[in-house]
């Protein structure tokens, strides 16, 4: 909150008091205000001796509104300057000041991944003047310790904010990183394993970042066998228009019955590619539930299929969040997995990425069923 003069405050002072304590005494500071508050009618005498004053009950929202006319975040400033351990009825606990903090995160340096941490708090630095970021030695090899302080003299709650959406950036950093590690070790520890199978005359295995699209078609089970059939050739139709146009930045699609499930190098490919599945059988009457995830991806050759296979606990996650969307509709027709909803690649100004938390409809693994877990609601700004 910014400063003000100081009558404004003892304004706000008195109004706090008679809504957080229920009644405020009679000063020569206070005087003023407290007439106008009973010549409206907002306040009567808690004493006889007319020394105190209380809120007329049936009028207690009229001096909610008065609050909140003069100081619209009173009571999220309110609430932190308390957990704070301040006083909440002096002026100087929402005095604009600099903030500092520590971030401490799970991470195990090497030398390239020491590199590239730089080098991406180096940018989220850039990206955000107003912190200066920085990592702090720590005696704890496996834990990443970094300090934050706010330079431009902001309220409490808006450096809470900041500090909050910056630990969810690097969280996501370090995931990414730690995943180029796996992919750096798969790599090298892979070779004699590739020699083999391409001296047997097949393709190498892949393991590769991906983003995940699955989708799947509401209402399959209650269609006649020829009207399967033709959903069917529409999905798969649908699905050769869309991604024809994102061929080069797709891994592998496969399609069967009312399902698809497609990989792409970029999240927000997948992104547009989701919602563009969605218009597409909107417009034929159909309506589809979406999951994205992220994660690596073992790309496995099928003899079988003469096909390549994706295996993935990325892949795991979205059948996971799947029967979720019946949840979330018709507001969230699409669900993202955190992993996916935190990356920092993703595009903010063309999609709306929202924090929810929802029980799971059956058991999934050791999860049983009815345990909430996170996942993100996104919607396009362009639908």
């Amino acid at each position: 909150m910014a400063e003000k003069p100081k009558s404004d405050w003892r304004n706000r002072e008195v109004l706090l008091r008679l809504i957080e304590n229920g009644s405020v005494n009679k000063t020569p500071p206070r005087q003023e205000e407290l007439g106008r508050l009973k010549r409206a009618n907002l306040i009567r005498p808690f004493d006889r001796a007319g020394r105190a004053f209380e809120p007329v009950p049936e009028r207690f929202h009229k001096l909610q509104q008065r609050l909140e006319a003069m100081w619209p975040n009173w009571r999220q400033e309110v609430d932190f300057v308390k957990a704070a351990g301040l006083d909440p009825f002096r002026a100087s606990s929402y005095r604009p000041r600099a903030h500092s903090v520590t971030i401490k995160l799970d991470f195990v340096p090497d030398p390239l991944a020491s590199v590239l941490l730089d080098k991406v708090i180096a940018e989220i630095q850039r990206q955000r003047p107003e912190l200066r970021i920085r990592v702090k030695s720590t005696q704890n090899s496996s834990m990443l310790a970094v300090e934050v302080v706010d330079v431009s003299s902001r309220s409490v709650v808006d450096f809470d904010k900041e500090v909050t959406a910056l630990k969810s950036q690097l969280g996501a950093s370090i995931k990414v990183i730690r995943d180029q590690q796996e992919i750096i070790s798969a790599l090298k520890s892979k070779i004699d394993r590739m020699a083999i199978r391409i001296a047997n005359g097949d393709e190498p295995d892949e393991k590769v970042l991906a983003a995940i699209v699955m989708l799947d078609v509401a209402g399959w089970s209650k269609l006649d066998r020829l009207k399967k059939k033709g959903l069917s050739a529409l999905l798969s139709g649908v699905a050769q228009s869309i991604l024809s146009e994102e061929r080069d930045d797709l891994f592998l699609v496969n399609t069967w019955g009312d399902a698809l499930i497609a990989a792409f190098r970029s999240p927000n490919t997948a992104l547009r590619s989701a919602f563009a599945f969605q218009r597409h059988l909107h417009f034929q009457q159909y309506d589809s539930r979406v999951v994205l995830s992220w994660g690596l991806v073992d790309l496995q050759y099928n003899h079988v299929r003469d096909a390549m296979d994706m295996i993935a606990e990325s892949v795991d996650q979205a059948a996971r969040l799947e029967p979720l969307v019946k949840i979330t509709a018709p507001r969230f027709t699409v669900l993202a997995s955190p992993d996916f909803g935190n990356l920092p690649l993703v595009d903010r100004s063309q999609f709306h990425f929202e924090l929810l938390e929802l029980p799971l409809e059956k058991a999934f693994g050791d999860i049983p069923k009815g345990s909430l877990i996170s996942c993100y609601g996104v919607q396009s700004f362009q639908n």
